[in-house]
């Protein structure tokens, strides 16, 4: 976009869900800025290792902002149509001399949604802050995808025992009724289709064994969709990023 002022503006971000559902909000940049054109992320003169794209080129970006939010999987509920962008990559609903209804329905969605919604926030240079589900929320996903991965073990004739008091790297212990065959199953669960989770030191460190298996349960409240995965496909399928670190006193010397 190049409007004739380039400056202050909302931009809301909107995508199909899992790339063929309906156009969801994602989120947002405030008072953000047009650049005339495409500029190269500057962590490129920083540093040598800065990500490519899938097609090995660098990143680039035409709008900045002092703040971008971004809305939690788990709470990406808004949809909209997406008549409005089978012949452009993106509309103005206010500020560009248009006035047609729908582009006045939206705006007055995007000053809702922005003032109200729960987000986790990025503020330029720092990282992204850890936002999760709400503990109640939570709790319920993660009853509901223990149960899925227990019902995966009958159906696959494994007796199990719950070790997720014993903090041992798994949450349910596995044994096959006639081999006596074992699977420590660490379990992890979503409420939406998408295939995400979090991971602790301790589990990831017990990934190692041959024993181990992920339990990752979609749609755990709904319709929930139990996918058994050895560390090896988990390498395969998925890239891991830290999103904490623990700072220890050094010793002195």
């Amino acid at each position: 976009p190049k409007p004739k002022d380039p400056n202050g503006w909302l931009v809301v971000f909107v995508a199909a869900k899992e790339g063929r559902g309906p156009i969801t909000v994602v989120g947002w940049y405030r008072d953000a800025t047009f650049h005339r054109s495409s500029e190269l992320r500057p962590e490129y003169k920083e540093t040598s290792g800065f990500p490519l794209t899938s097609d090995r080129k660098k990143y680039s970006y035409c709008i900045s902002a002092p703040a971008a939010h971004l809305i939690p999987i788990d709470h990406r509920t808004v949809t909209i149509s997406g008549s409005h962008f089978r012949s452009a990559a993106y509309i103005a609903v206010r500020g560009d001399g248009k006035s047609e209804s729908w582009r006045k329905k939206l705006a007055e969605l995007a000053d809702s949604l922005t003032s109200t919604r729960a987000t986790k926030t990025i503020r330029t240079p720092s990282r992204a802050t850890i936002v999760f589900p709400d503990p109640e929320h939570r709790r319920r996903v993660e009853h509901a995808a223990i149960a899925a991965a227990k019902r995966w073990l009958k159906q696959h004739e494994y007796a199990w025992t719950s070790t997720q008091h014993l903090l041992c790297g798994y949450d349910l212990l596995g044994r096959h009724r006639a081999t006596g065959a074992q699977l420590h199953v660490e379990v992890k669960g979503t409420s939406t289709e998408t295939d995400y989770f979090y991971i602790t030191q301790n589990e990831w460190l017990h990934s190692d064994s041959p024993f181990w298996r992920l339990a990752l349960v979609t749609n755990a409240l709904a319709s929930p969709q139990t996918t058994i995965l050895t560390r090896e496909q988990i390498d395969f399928r998925f890239s891991l990023e830290p999103l904490a670190y623990r700072a220890r006193s050094k010793a002195r010397v």
